[in-house]
């Protein structure tokens, strides 16, 4: 997959959005208003009134839109077993440690410019020696810093210890309920991720602290909230069902006895997280006070320089060029779909735009 740098992504994603109510129905006053808008933002007045396959004769009003804000959740394993170095030993401050691995691999992530647009909080498991409640990890060690990060989120990770087993059901529970303070807090309109860093499966506890039920809870909220799953050490391979189930596909499982090679595959594994989350989602516009925003009356187009072109809805992205709501039945973003979203990072010129008003090009009812 080609991608661009995430000045380039944050930059289509700040493309005008242009609010539009097709001349075939009632054109409400507070938009009719705007008919005259002279910026001719995708397809205003200015360019001709072209709309790729929409009805040219719509009424147009521009908004800018920003990118949905991004943050990552990092689930950080802190068991006695990070300790353990790829010779055999244990000892946490040995740079060939899982733990220094691990917490390099996410420090570089956490001060790389290219995280520029991403918050970022650590909930660090077990909580004490070992404990099993999902309230112990519903308060991050440290929450809601902005990307890049110059040093607290290291300096947080280096003055925490490590101790006990590792009660993975328990630490995504309590992730989870903090997940839903961010939404209670942004009214969903925040993307969020859970970011699982560990070196081993569930273990411990005795309130099914096992894969499966893991995976149950990643499950649970999948379609909003992926869950993604960074692996170091052996024998790792059942952490694919925990990724699978948190909608997020494969685990990045770090195996190699070589310590460059594993910080390599740590960082290779973070840095495709860091773009996932900043995928191609927009908040939809505010419409004027008064009216209501019909989710079958949307369309997303996009403008390049192989010209315009009106993208199809597609509720679970079957159509990979396609778009889709983040929530079909009470939406607050649009989602380009796989191979949508990849053209437009490819083409750095390109624009992304909502046109509102207009049947929606493809089945949304």
């Amino acid at each position: 997959m080609a991608t661009s740098s995430t000045a380039t992504l944050f930059g289509l994603l700040s493309a005008s959005l242009t609010l539009a109510a097709c001349a075939a129905e009632p054109v409400p006053q507070s938009l009719s208003d705007h008919r005259g808008d002279p910026t001719g933002t995708l397809g205003g007045p200015a360019d001709g009134g072209t709309r790729g396959d929409l009805d040219p004769a719509c009424a147009r009003l521009s908004v800018r839109a920003e990118p949905v804000p991004a943050h990552l959740v990092v689930v950080l394993d802190r068991s006695n077993s990070m300790c353990k170095t790829l010779e055999g030993g244990s000892d946490c401050a040995a740079p060939t440690s899982r733990w220094q691995l691990t917490t390099g691999a996410l420090e570089q992530m956490f001060k790389s410019s290219a995280s520029s647009g991403i918050r970022a909080s650590l909930i660090g498991f077990p909580a004490g020696a070992n404990t099993c409640q999902p309230a112990n990890y519903m308060t991050p060690i440290v929450a809601n810093v902005t990307l890049p990060d110059p040093g607290s989120l290291q300096a947080k990770i280096a003055s925490v210890g490590t101790s006990g087993s590792t009660p993975t059901r328990d630490a995504l529970a309590g992730a989870m309920q903090y997940v839903a303070q961010i939404d209670a807090k942004t009214g969903g309109k925040e993307r969020v991720a859970i970011v699982l860093a560990t070196d081993g499966l569930p273990k411990g506890c005795a309130d099914a602290n096992t894969v499966e039920p893991s995976a149950a809870l990643a499950a649970q909220i999948a379609s909003r909230v992926p869950t993604f799953v960074v692996g170091i050490g052996p024998d790792l391979s059942a952490l694919d069902r925990l990724a699978q189930a948190g909608g997020t596909g494969k685990a990045h499982i770090a195996a190699s006895v070589d310590p460059s090679a594993i910080a390599a595959e740590l960082g290779a594994a973070l840095a495709s997280i860091r773009r996932a989350v900043l995928s191609c989602e927009l908040s939809l516009p505010a419409v004027p006070a008064g009216e209501t925003l019909d989710p079958a009356k949307v369309n997303v187009e996009v403008k390049s320089g192989a010209g315009r072109m009106t993208l199809t809805y597609s509720a679970g992205c079957a159509d990979a060029a396609g778009w889709r709501y983040d929530d079909a039945a009470t939406p607050t973003k649009v989602v380009l779909c796989a191979s949508a979203c990849d053209a437009t990072k490819v083409d750095v010129a390109a624009e992304v735009g909502m046109v509102v008003g207009c049947e929606t090009k493809g089945d949304v009812r």
